[in-house]
C-alpha cells in the first residue's frame, strides 16, 4: 500500500516536471522565433 502510494507520488511529480519542461522548450522556442521574425504574428 505505501510503496503503491510511493509511486504514484512519484509518477505524479515526474509528469508534473515533465509538462514544465515540454511548457518551458515551447516557450523558449517561441521566443527564439519570434526573435528571428520580428514582423512574425504571436
Amino acid at each position: 500500500m505505501i510503496i503503491g502510494l510511493g509511486l504514484t507520488v512519484q509518477s505524479v511529480r515526474f509528469q508534473i516536471v515533465g509538462t514544465l519542461i515540454f511548457v518551458v522548450a515551447l516557450y523558449l522556442v517561441g521566443v527564439i522565433v519570434t526573435k528571428r521574425h520580428p514582423n512574425a504574428k504571436v
